[in-house]
């Protein structure tokens, strides 16, 4: 988990940006991500699963939800936070009333990607079109085929891994208990549905 507070000078570049665009802010209150916490867990299904209880537990103080996926790149869930009544009503929380937090939501092969990337391809040192002409644009073809060719595929098999294991432990215990001899002593079906629960 990091946490960080929106650097003054990346403020200043975004409010630029974003007016060229067409969007003005009239409010600092308006800039969404002044604060911006991000969780990076081990698997894909462990994301998952916060996002289910993110979404479970705090519904009503979810202001945007975004799936952010490029097929060459980038993938994780952007959430714009603000604490509903009753849980800015709580003393341990009444100070973060009003505001505002990005939460980025994303698993650690593509966390690594996306860093990798963010410095090397997207924000690189020097001179850009200087740095295009002499292999910038090559070295992002390559790091879009590596994204396809093999952090997708590793992400997946490291969950296919994981519940693989899952299930090892679970039919060692089953065997290493007295499961079986329980299973064939019990004399009605109501012994051996309570012996499986």
């Amino acid at each position: 988990i990091t946490a960080r507070p929106k650097d003054l000078t990346k403020l200043e570049e975004k409010i630029e940006r974003k007016s060229k665009e067409g969007k003005h802010y009239s409010k600092l209150d308006d800039v969404e991500d002044l604060a911006g916490v991000r969780i990076v867990f081990y698997l894909e299904s462990d994301k998952n699963k916060f996002i289910r209880t993110l979404h479970t537990q705090f519904r009503n103080c979810i202001q945007e939800a975004e799936a952010k996926y490029e097929p060459s790149g980038y993938r994780a869930n952007h959430y714009i936070l603000k604490l509903d009544r009753k849980r800015s009503g709580l003393p341990e929380h009444n100070r973060f009333k009003g505001l505002k937090c990005e939460l980025q939501v994303t698993s650690s092969l593509y966390h690594a990607w996306s860093e990798i990337a963010h410095d090397t391809i997207y924000k690189p040192e020097g001179d850009q079109k200087t740095l295009k002409e002499i292999g910038l644009d090559e070295l992002g073809h390559a790091f879009e085929k590596t994204m396809k060719e093999h952090i997708h595929a590793a992400s997946i098999q490291l969950d296919d891994a994981r519940k693989k294991y899952e299930q090892i432990t679970k039919a060692g215990k089953v065997f290493a208990s007295d499961f079986l001899k329980d299973i064939l002593g019990a004399k009605t079906n109501e012994e051996i549905s309570e012996k499986l629960a």
